[in-house]
């Protein structure tokens, strides 16, 4: 919001430097959506294809403690002798 608050206060002396700084704020803004988008994710919790695919790959299954662990880890040991 800082930068918005800047943007405003150098309309009128400086208008390249109010062009900078509302490219800028915008970007920010976009930041803050990903934020949320993320923050929402985390307390409703990830469905549809995104959580398929996590429950289906290797790296989750070994989080999760299964055999695939110990599996997971024994190919990694081979294909890196």
């Amino acid at each position: 919001m800082q930068y918005f608050t800047q943007a405003f206060a150098a309309k009128m002396p400086h208008p390249d430097k109010y062009d900078m700084l509302m490219d800028i704020a915008t970007e920010e803004l976009s930041h803050l959506e990903i934020v949320g988008a993320t923050i929402q994710m985390l307390l409703k919790g990830v469905n549809g294809e995104l959580k398929d695919a996590a429950d289906q790959s290797e790296i989750m299954q070994a989080m999760e403690g299964s055999d695939a662990r110990e599996s997971l880890i024994h190919q990694a040991l081979k294909a890196n002798p």
